[in-house]
C-alpha cells in the first residue's frame, strides 16, 4: 500500500501562534506519485483547530459515520525536504507564543513499502531536533544527535523516538533509538546537559549498547518520554521483550536527572499480551498530574515495521509509585477504544488530553480538560476512510457506544478512497492547554544551631538530605546562635538534618547533638519548619588515682630499693597533661635508670610527665635507689 500526501484543502483559519485547545500533529510526508520514494515536498507537520466542537456544531462520529472537517495550518518549511520525517512533538508552554520542538523519526513510518529514508536539509541523518518558532513558524535545527544508517534492503535510520519539554528547567528530553539514551538538551541552545542511559543506570542486569548501527537492544530501548511537573520527575517507557515498562527518574531544578530511577509499572497489550509488539510510544499527564495517558503503537517482529488494529489508549490514575489502571472508564480495564473498525483497537501510538472550550462561543459549563485525543489508523473503514484524531470524553466509551459522543477528525481533511493508505503515516499529537497547572505549594526550612554550657566559637558542619535531591546540601556551616534557611521547598518533601560535630575546645567536651523535632521532617505548604541542633558543652573531669609502693619495708646500707608508682584515670573523661611529682627521700642515691610505661621522668625535679590517660587506663613508673 502507498501513502497519500497529507496536503488537505486551505481553510479560513491559517496562522500562528498556537491557540489554547488547538492540536499540533506530525505525519508522514507521503509517497511520490508512481514511485517508491517519499514525497519530499509533502508536509510533515500540521496545526488542527479542534477547539470547542459544541460551539462549532461539530458532528458526532455516529450516526454517520461523519468526519469533523476542521481548519488547519501548515508553514512552507514544514516539509520533508527541510525536516525529513518527524514524529515526536513538544511545546514550550512558558511562552505566550509557544515554540514547537520536533524529533527526527523515520523509523516510526516503516511499513512494508519499499523506499529509502532521506534526511531533511537541516539535519545530518535522522538525529535532528528541530525548533519551530511559535510566531513565524520558521524551522531551525536545534541539535543533531547520534544517528547511523543501517540496511535492510534500503537505507534506513533508527532515528529518534519521543521528545518532551520541561519549560521550567529550560530542557528537552529526547529518546534515541540508536543508542537507547535519553538526551537532556538545553531548550534554548541545544547543548547537551547530560545523557541518561536506562540500560546501564537502571536496568538489572545492566544492558550496555552493543554499538550496532540501527536500533539498540530491547530492554534498554526507550520510546516515550514525558515530564511530570508536580512530581518533578521524568517518566519514560522501555521497550522490552516482555511488554512495556514505565520508569521515572527525579529531575533537579536545572532539568538534569538527579537520583536513582524508580520502576513505576508494567503493561502488556491485551491483544498482543506478553509480546514486544505493542510499544508505548507516547505518555501524557493531566494538568493535576493525577492521570497518566499512554498510547501504544503496534509493530512487527521487535523492530519498527508498523502494523495496525491491535492497540488502544490506556489510562492510569494515582501518582508516582502508586499508579493503577483507571477502571472507572466506561470500557473498564483502563483502556480506551479507538476507531470504529473491527474490534476498535486501532490506536496509532499518540495521545493527549484535550481542552475544547476555547472557541469564540465556548459554553461556560465546559471544563478545561475534558477529553482524550488519540491518534487512530482506522477511525472508520471502509468508506468513508477516516484516519487521524479521535476526541473522546474523559469518561471514555464502551466498544458499543464508541462514536455516539466522540468526534473523529481526518488528519488531512479528506476521506477519499486512498485514505486507507495513510494508516502507517500517522504521527504524534499535542494539544495546547489554556489551563494553569496546579502550582505545587512551597514551604521553608530553618536550621538553628545552639550550644549549651558555655561560650563556644567553634564552627559546626550541618548536612541536609531531602527527598527532592536538588535541596541537598552537605556544606552548611553554623556557629552557636546562627541560623540557615532554605526557601521554596515543595510541600510534602521530606528532609533530614544531621551534624558532623567538631572537636571541643581544650578542656571541654561536646554531647551527641540533639536534633529536634525528630528526623526526617516534612515540609508544610506556606509555612516554615524549624529544626534546632543542640550540643551540650561540659568541662572535662577526670579522677586521677596515684599509688606508690616500695619492695623492701626494711633496708640496710648498700641495699637497692625499687619504688613503683601507679597512676590510674578513674574517669569519667579522658585526662591530658598529667604530671606526678615525687622526690626521693633523703638517705638514698638515685640509680640513673627508670622504667616508665609512658612519659618521662626527671630525677632532678622528681617530676614524672605522664601525658594523657583515657578513662580506665593506667601508667606505671619504676625507680631504683641505693641506700646510703
Amino acid at each position: 500500500m502507498f501513502l497519500t500526501v497529507l496536503a488537505g484543502t486551505p481553510s479560513a483559519w491559517a496562522d500562528l501562534p498556537l491557540l489554547p485547545g488547538q492540536a499540533i500533529t506530525t505525519h508522514f510526508s507521503g509517497i511520490e506519485n508512481n514511485t517508491s520514494q517519499p514525497f519530499l515536498q509533502g508536509k510533515v507537520l500540521s496545526v488542527l483547530d479542534i477547539r470547542d466542537p459544541v460551539a462549532n456544531s461539530a458532528p458526532f462520529a455516529l450516526p454517520g459515520p461523519t468526519n469533523w472537517t476542521v481548519p488547519r495550518y501548515q508553514h512552507t518549511s514544514w516539509d520533508a525536504t527541510t525536516l525529513g520525517e518527524v514524529f515526536g512533538l513538544a511545546l514550550d508552554t512558558s511562552k505566550a507564543q509557544p515554540d514547537i520542538y520536533l524529533a527526527s523519526s523515520s523509523s516510526m513510518y516503516f511499513r512494508d513499502t519499499a523506499f529509502n529514508m532521506t534526511p531533511g536539509s537541516l539535519a545530518n541523518g535522522y538525529g535532528g531536533v528541530f525548533k519551530i518558532d511559535g510566531s513565524s513558524g520558521a524551522a531551525s535545527l536545534l541539535a543533531n544527535l547520534p544517528s547511523a544508517t543501517f540496511n535492510n534492503g534500503f537505507t534506513r535510520y533508527a532515528g529518534l523516538a519521543q521528545i518532551a519539554a520541561n519549560p521550567t528547567g529550560r530542557t528537552l528530553y529526547v529518546a534515541n533509538y540508536e543508542d537507547g539514551k535519553i538526551y537532556v538538551l538545553n531548550m534554548d541552545t541545544g547543548a547537551t546537559v547530560e545523557t541518561f542511559d536506562h540500560g546501564t543506570q537502571a536496568a538489572s542486569p545492566t544492558i550496555a549498547d552493543d554499538g550496532t548501527a540501527g536500533f539498540t537492544q530491547l530492554g534498554r530501548r526507550v520510546s516515550a518520554v514525558q515530564y511530570h511537573p508536580q512530581e518533578q520527575r521524568l517518566y519514560y517507557s522501555v521497550w522490552a521483550v516482555d511488554g512495556n515498562k514505565i520508569w521515572s527518574v527525579p529531575v533537579a531544578s536545572n532539568g538534569a536527572t538527579n537520583g536513582a530511577a524508580r520502576f513505576e509499572l508494567s503493561y502488556t497489550s491485551g491483544a498482543w499480551a506478553g509480546s514486544s509488539n505493542a510499544v508505548i510510544t507516547d505518555i501524557a499527564f493531566s494538568k493535576d498530574g493525577q492521570r497518566m495517558l499512554a498510547g501504544e503503537m503496534p509493530v512487527v517482529d521487535g523492530s519498527y515495521m508498523r502494523s495496525s488494529h491491535y492497540t488502544s489508549g490506556v489510562e492510569w490514575v494515582g501518582s508516582g509509585g502508586g499508579w493503577t489502571l483507571n477502571n472507572s472508564l466506561e470500557g473498564g480495564n483502563g483502556t480506551i477504544p479507538v476507531g470504529l473498525f473491527n474490534n476498535k483497537i486501532n490506536a496509532a501510538g499518540s495521545v493527549a488530553y484535550g481542552y475544547n472550550n476555547y472557541g469564540t462561543n465556548a459554553g461556560a459549563s465546559e471544563p478545561c480538560e475534558d477529553s482524550f485525543v488519540l491518534m487512530g489508523d482506522a477511525l472508520y473503514f471502509p468508506a468513508p476512510f477516516i484516519y487521524g484524531l479521535q476526541i473522546t470524553p474523559l469518561t471514555g466509551s464502551t466498544t458499543a457506544t464508541l462514536g455516539q459522543d466522540d468526534y473523529i477528525v481526518d488528519l488531512e481533511n479528506s476521506t477519499g478512497g486512498n485514505e486507507n493508505n495513510d494508516k502507517s503515516g500517522l504521527g504524534d499529537v499535542e494539544v495546547l492547554s489554556g489551563c494553569v497547572p496546579p502550582v505545587t505549594p512551597k514551604g521553608n526550612l530553618t536550621i538553628s544551631k545552639a550550644v549549651a554550657g558555655g561560650t563556644d566559637p567553634q564552627t559546626f558542619n550541618i548536612q541536609l538530605d531531602c527527598s527532592d535531591n536538588s535541596f541537598d546540601n552537605n556544606a552548611i556551616t553554623l556557629t552557636a546562635g546562627a541560623t540557615h534557611t532554605v526557601s521554596n521547598i515543595p510541600a510534602g518533601t521530606t528532609c533530614t538534618v544531621t551534624e558532623t560535630t567538631p572537636s571541643a575546645p581544650s578542656g571541654y567536651s561536646y554531647s551527641t547533638p540533639v536534633i529536634t523535632p525528630a528526623q526526617p521532617v516534612t515540609i508544610v505548604a506556606n509555612s516554615t519548619v524549624a529544626v534546632s541542633v543542640l550540643n551540650q558543652m561540659t568541662a572535662k573531669m577526670a579522677d586521677i588515682e596515684v599509688n606508690k609502693v616500695v619492695d623492701k619495708p626494711k633496708v640496710n646500707s648498700g641495699d637497692v630499693v625499687t619504688y613503683t608508682i601507679t597512676v590510674k584515670n578513674n574517669g569519667p573523661d579522658n585526662a591530658t597533661g598529667i604530671e606526678v611529682t615525687d622526690q626521693l627521700p633523703s638517705g638514698v642515691t638515685y640509680k640513673p635508670t627508670y622504667n616508665a610505661s609512658q612519659g618521662t621522668y626527671s630525677s632532678a625535679t622528681g617530676i614524672w610527665s605522664v601525658g594523657s590517660l583515657t578513662n580506665g587506663t593506667t601508667a606505671t613508673l619504676t625507680i631504683q635507689a641505693t641506700v646510703n
